[in-house]
């Protein structure tokens, strides 16, 4: 569910949320979040390779480097973002995902979910032959402590799915609005 909204003239509007101070836009165009508290993650290291995948199945993405994570218990097996107390709240999500072509004319989608529910197809892409795909994609939701998220990927096609390890594209961050 996407809780909140910005209008044409950045002004950004959420349920119980200050919207003067919890966030605003500059006059350069830019966010200013008030409370910076943020989950800051990426795959840096080694490719993820993701075996027998079933057709329009999602599968998370793991993530092998938290860069800031104050507010959340992140678990490297299954991809789990889990709010800690006291840092219930709303949320902006951001997500970038780089695919390595295994098979041409193929689409792949992108979805964060909460507590196992998907709440937001972030983005899909169809990849042509010998291409690679970044599926870039935000969301805002709100967060109870222990609801936890986490970012999946799938695929029209039954084929192994790789995620390049490149933190500029293979990221998950969150920034606490409210």
């Amino acid at each position: 569910t996407i809780l909140s909204r910005v209008d044409i003239l950045g002004n950004f509007y959420a349920p119980s949320v200050n919207a003067t101070t919890a966030l605003n836009l500059t006059s350069n165009g830019q966010f200013n979040v008030a409370n910076p508290s943020r989950i800051e993650t990426s795959r840096n290291t080694t490719n993820q390779t993701i075996s027998s995948v079933a057709a329009y199945t999602y599968y998370p993405v793991l993530y092998n480097t938290v860069a800031s994570d104050p507010f959340t218990q992140y678990t490297t097996a299954n991809g789990r973002f889990t709010i800690k107390a006291n840092y219930n709240g709303y949320y902006m999500f951001n997500v970038g995902v780089n695919v390595l072509p295994y098979t041409a004319n193929r689409r792949y989608y992108i979805a964060l979910f909460k507590n196992g529910i998907e709440i937001s197809r972030l983005s899909d892409l169809l990849i042509l032959a010998n291409q690679y795909g970044a599926l870039i994609g935000s969301c805002f939701a709100s967060c109870a402590v222990g609801d936890y998220f986490d970012v999946r990927i799938a695929s029209d096609i039954a084929a192994n799915i790789e995620l390049l390890a490149a933190p500029q594209t293979t990221f998950f961050n969150a920034i606490k609005i409210s």
